[in-house]
């Protein structure tokens, strides 16, 4: 729906756009390289949003958008390939709408195409469950099994910077330790099957 509607206000006039990218090649070039990139940063900040805030000073919107939207795609806690997509079209919707990114530049109509597909692949690569062989996220896996770290991913290293970086399970409770509440497994409200539960750490 997203494309549909960044192709219809193209086709109207309503956006400008290059129509060949021969005549802006430098940029388009660019794009090409760096679009996972660009996009990488628009994920860490709608999937932080859906966390907990843990603000004592604002409301807890995360916490609402965690328990109505985002808690479905935490029912895959022990990740597949087909878990990346698997989300509440409220999030579906958010997570593609970092095609939005190209649009001020006035790119050629395949960068925000290429932006979602990239956005669909690259969460089926980031839930393969498997480092080797295989194409899984580990920091990303650690995230589906405590929750409250590892938002986004290691390309851009927004977790390090932002102190939302864990390493191991064990880390997420270093993050949080100023937090009087608990955190992680703990305080999660993700109902998660036992047998998921027992598995062994990932460290």
């Amino acid at each position: 729906m997203l494309e549909w509607g960044i192709c219809h206000l193209m086709a109207t006039g309503v956006l400008s756009f290059n129509y060949n990218m021969a005549d802006s090649p430098i940029k388009h070039a660019f794009w090409a390289i760096m679009l996972t990139h660009i996009r990488e940063p628009h994920f860490y900040m709608i999937h932080r949003m859906m966390h907990p805030w843990r603000n004592p000073y604002i409301p807890d919107v995360g916490k609402f958008l965690y328990r109505h939207v985002h808690s479905l795609h935490h029912k895959s806690y022990n990740t597949t390939a087909l878990s990346g997509t698997s989300m509440h079209p409220v999030e579906s919707t958010m997570y593609y709408a970092c095609s939005f990114l190209a649009l001020p530049f006035g790119c050629h109509p395949i960068i925000p195409v290429a932006m979602i597909m990239d956005a669909g692949i690259g969460a089926w690569l980031g839930h393969g469950g498997f480092i080797f062989p295989g194409t899984g996220d580990m920091y990303h896996t650690i995230h589906h099994l405590v929750f409250d770290a590892n938002y986004g991913t290691p390309n851009i290293p927004i977790d390090w910077m932002l102190g939302t970086f864990a390493a191991t399970q064990d880390d997420v409770k270093g993050i949080w330790a100023k937090v009087n509440t608990k955190v992680g497994m703990e305080n999660s409200e993700t109902q998660v099957h036992a047998q998921s539960k027992s598995q062994k750490k990932v460290n």
